[in-house]
């Protein structure tokens, strides 16, 4: 089976601009647009809604609809897709830094800035098979590149399902087919259907 990634991107908030804000504000359905203004940090809520822009004006360019012709929602369990256009998208971001994928098939995406971890999080991520992974690394920054390469995996594993990120135990690294991007302190992975 081989890869329908189409293409993905990466962005930083300083590309967005305060009219396009507003402009995708605008045009959000009313209560997705309810839910981001509801929350309390301020950059999740300027990263939704700048995650949603990309995504409208990609997919104005690739199929030539109008950006205000373009409806995204959200199943059941928050998983985004476009009303009556037939490519499934994914978005995520850490910090100021997103990331979207569009493919053919369903797709996950999940960016993490790597950086030293104040906590011991394996005990809650990963399974004996991930810890026997981890303990193979050469040196400590090996290990911590897989321990991102396991966490961002499942992470865009379960947004590739639609089910919510839920037990990231209930599946191991190395049955999740990844595909892994180091991009300056980034690592993006992308898994698709």
């Amino acid at each position: 089976m081989g890869v329908c990634l189409l293409y993905w991107l990466l962005r930083t908030l300083n590309e967005f601009n305060k009219n396009d804000y507003g402009r995708c504000l605008e045009l959000m359905e009313y209560s997705r647009r309810d839910d981001v203004l509801k929350r309390r940090h301020i950059e999740s809520r300027n990263m939704s809604v700048f995650g949603e822009w990309i995504v409208k004006n990609e997919l104005s360019k690739k199929f030539n609809i109008p950006i205000e012709k373009i409806t995204l929602l959200r199943t059941e369990r928050s998983k985004p897709y476009a009303k009556d256009i037939p490519i499934n998208f994914s978005i995520s971001h850490s910090y100021d830094t997103l990331a979207v994928a569009f493919s053919e098939k369903q797709i996950g995406v999940d960016i993490e800035i790597i950086k030293p971890l104040k906590t011991d999080i394996t005990k809650r991520l990963c399974t004996q098979k991930d810890l026997e992974f981890l303990a193979v690394a050469n040196n400590e920054d090996e290990q911590l590149l897989r321990f991102y390469k396991i966490w961002t995996a499942k992470e865009a594993y379960f947004k590739m399902l639609g089910t919510g990120i839920t037990n990231l135990k209930s599946i191991s690294y190395n049955e999740i087919n990844a595909l892994h991007f180091l991009e300056e302190d980034c690592i993006i992975t992308i898994v698709e259907e």
